[in-house]
């Protein structure tokens, strides 16, 4: 099983809750980078978190944490879930490890419905569902087995994309050394730690060019390329295609991490 890092230290202040019926077989997203998505599955499903495959069944849920890759395909005419999008406000404070996904979770599915058919007056009610569902699954550090460090890491990249990141910097603020990222990301997924973070920042730039009307200098500047010319040299390294025209076609299948 998979984990993902979590600072707990205040509950959520934004949620979107609502339920669906899965109708595009194999859809794939980039999870956008300040939202959790957490979702019910009402049926057997093939899901993949950041290229980790999972079996659910009915009363399985699944977390996907800021920026990760998700994908579950359609099965049969019927696949209904339920879902919730929501912040995890805290950058400090107590840390945790949410797991990709909870079996069995069968017993909160009426909370689960109550709070979102209460959410038209008040989000209380499904801020409190999230956080105490969140709570109940989370577990401590422990069992990350010296994986810590990769997740924050991870943790650090998505939240700072924006940003200048040097490896220096990032493993000064994770009290860490350059050669003990590099190692944990080439152990994890074979590349370096600024490949990571360019893969990062492409998909970050994918999910805002097809689900925003953001100008292209304003993805450009959230996904950390203030110049516009390194931003379309980039996307058309990573994908053959310029931003403009990764836009005007649709989605094309980016690297895998």
């Amino acid at each position: 099983m998979r984990y993902e890092l979590a600072n707990l230290g205040a509950p959520p202040t934004t949620i979107f809750i609502g339920d669906g019926v899965l109708g595009v077989d194999h859809r794939q997203w980039v999870q956008a980078t300040d939202r959790w998505m957490a979702i019910y599955y009402q049926h057997i499903n093939y899901i993949s978190i950041n290229a980790q495959g999972y079996g659910v069944e009915p009363g399985d849920i699944a977390f996907y944490s800021p920026g990760s890759k998700g994908s579950h395909a359609q099965i049969g005419s019927a696949c209904p879930f339920n879902f919730v999008r929501f912040d995890l406000p805290a950058s400090t404070g107590y840390k945790a490890a949410i797991p990709q996904v909870v079996r069995g979770q069968n017993a909160v599915l009426p909370d689960l419905r109550r709070a979102a058919d209460r959410v038209i007056d008040t989000t209380d009610h499904a801020r409190a569902f999230v956080w105490n569902l969140v709570c109940a699954v989370s577990q401590t550090t422990a069992v990350l087995r010296g994986n810590e460090l990769l997740y924050e890491a991870e943790a650090f990249i998505r939240r700072h994309l924006a940003d200048k990141i040097s490896i220096p910097s990032l493993a000064e603020s994770l009290e860490s050394s350059p050669r003990q990222l590099l190692r944990a990301f080439r152990a994890e997924y074979g590349i370096t730690v600024q490949e990571y973070i360019l893969r990062q920042r492409i998909q970050e730039a994918a999910r805002l060019l097809l689900n925003t009307d953001l100008t292209i200098k304003e993805i450009a500047n959230r996904t950390g390329y203030g110049d516009l010319h390194h931003f379309n040299k980039a996307m058309r390294q990573t994908t053959g295609l310029a931003p403009r025209e990764y836009r005007r076609v649709g989605r094309v299948p980016l690297p895998r991490t």
